[in-house]
């Protein structure tokens, strides 16, 4: 039994030695490993560096780091302006960058000059290597977009993206408004100052000759309903001249009260055709031709009155409403009037029905008067023109010179018995009928000499330079087919009277 007590006693030693052991073995492996414990503690006490983060940076430290920004800034800039690298000239000048770096410091900003991005750099870094690479980039992409770019891109405000496929609208447009011929769009000079995408996809004159008809056909229909839906009289106006490549062409306008933004009334002008005339001028056959314009429109029964000029044959087929539906042409009235005034003087010359005077073949440059018909009345108008001189504005284009005189019965004049409370004349008159007449020829022959003799306009220029003379240094013609051409002329002498009373121009 005793033998038995003591192996259990013993047995119960060497657990409680070995499990001693253990504890100590424990123990000895946690002292050497941290806790997390621990670890947590630690990072709840705040070090002296995140103490005064937290805190924020003293006014000594905020002067300090403002005193090194700006001595880095120009270090910066003295190194971009005496840097031998090409790379900074596609940067605008080093300025201090929002950003900071990893020691806190603020970086060097260079902005892109193409694109505007800016590119950070370190104050401790001076290498240019990430703004070569950026600068390389940007050019590259601006090469290979340059010929799509707008203008809006490239910095010019109030221009809009023109659309390629409005190219040949506008250019039709361009040249119908101002007459302006088709060939004037490829003209190297004009080419020049053009939109990039209207150069590109410039159409042909025969193209833009089309479009012009395709553009008209197209709005005719709105045409017809702005008319048709007009409450108000419409007024036709009719004329008729000739082209400058001989092309008798009569137009058809509408004029119309329309109201304006101020809620008053305004006179608008709408052309509804313009037809080339391939008969004779007839009464018949014009009425037949605006008949058919007015009923293309649907306006036969809302024109009340009628534009024309004013003569004789346009009666025959005026069929309205009667005499006082028809206005006539206030302008043409006038030139009537004063064509009976002139004619005295010698400045128009007579026709076969109306021989009370006669004046000599060369009293007129022209050698035609008015006649009755569309054809006649018409100016073939000629593509000469003047040797004038180079600081002339105003040159004159020399038409009307040739007008044939057939059918010259029917074209109305004014004789001096249309005329009421004319004054007689007197033996004490400066100015008579007969010294004006030679006065008014003898000027006629001095325009018609300086448009002939090229050697005698070099000359009256260069006395006209002697004498002071105004510009433009030349005498205007008097035209038969333009009502204004003796005022014209009389004021052009006037301008260059000087010159006028040299005997070389006078005597000869």
């Amino acid at each position: 039994m005793k033998s038995n007590r003591k192996r259990h006693k013993s047995n119960i030693s060497s657990a409680s030695s070995s499990q001693a052991h253990q504890t100590n073995l424990t123990q000895t492996t946690n002292t050497n490993e941290p806790r997390e414990s621990d670890s947590i503690l630690e990072d709840a006490i705040p070090s002296p560096s995140s103490t005064q983060l937290l805190s924020g940076p003293t006014p000594e430290a905020d002067e300090a780091s403002k005193a090194s920004d700006t001595k880095a800034l120009n270090k910066a800039l003295k190194l971009a302006g005496d840097a031998l690298s090409t790379t900074y000239k596609s940067y605008m000048p080093p300025e201090l960058s929002d950003q900071r770096d990893k020691r806190g410091n603020r970086m060097i900003s260079f902005r892109c000059k193409i694109c505007g991005t800016s590119i950070n750099r370190p104050t401790s870094d001076s290498s240019c290597g990430n703004l070569k690479k950026h600068a390389s980039n940007c050019y590259r992409k601006l090469t290979e977009s340059t010929s799509n770019r707008s203008l809006a891109e490239m910095g010019i405000k109030g221009t809009g993206d023109i659309n390629p496929a409005e190219v040949n609208q506008l250019c039709a447009i361009w040249c119908a408004e101002a007459a302006r011929p088709f060939s004037a769009l490829v003209d190297a000079s004009h080419q020049a100052i053009l939109h990039p995408t209207i150069k590109k996809l410039l159409p042909g004159r025969r193209v833009v000759s089309k479009d012009i008809q395709m553009i008209y056909l197209a709005i005719q229909q709105n045409y017809k309903a702005v008319l048709n839906a007009h409450k108000g009289a419409l007024y036709l106006g009719v004329d008729a001249w000739q082209s400058p490549n001989g092309f008798d062409i009569l137009g058809a306008f509408i004029y119309r009260l329309v109201e304006d933004n101020s809620g008053g009334s305004k006179l608008e002008a709408l052309p509804l055709d313009f037809i080339q005339l391939a008969q004779s001028h007839t009464g018949e056959y014009l009425a037949r031709v605006v008949t058919l314009v007015v009923e293309k429109f649907g306006i036969q029964d809302k024109v009340s009155p009628i534009v024309m000029v004013n003569e004789l044959k346009k009666r025959k087929w005026v069929r309205f409403k009667g005499e006082p539906q028809w206005i006539r042409c206030f302008a043409h009235v006038l030139n009537l009037i004063v064509q009976g005034i002139l004619r005295p003087f010698g400045s128009q010359k007579n026709s076969k029905a109306h021989n009370e005077t006669t004046t000599a073949p060369d009293d007129s440059d022209d050698s035609s008067s008015e006649a009755g018909d569309f054809e006649e009345h018409v100016p073939k108008i000629t593509q000469a023109g003047d040797d004038s001189d180079s600081s002339s504005d105003n040159e004159e284009d020399e038409s009307g010179d040739e007008l044939d005189e057939n059918n010259q019965e029917e074209t109305e004049f004014l004789s001096l018995e249309d005329i009421e409370n004319a004054s007689d004349e007197e033996e004490s008159d400066t100015y008579t009928t007969t010294g004006c007449k030679q006065t008014l020829a003898k000027f006629r022959a001095v325009a018609k000499k300086l448009r002939y003799s090229p050697n005698s306009k070099i000359e009256f220029v260069q006395v006209c330079r002697e004498k002071g003379c105004q510009t433009p240094h030349n005498i205007e013609r008097d035209v038969r087919t333009r009502w204004n051409s003796t005022n014209a002329q009389l004021r052009s002498i006037i301008r260059c009277e000087a010159a006028m009373w040299a005997n070389l121009f006078i005597n000869q």
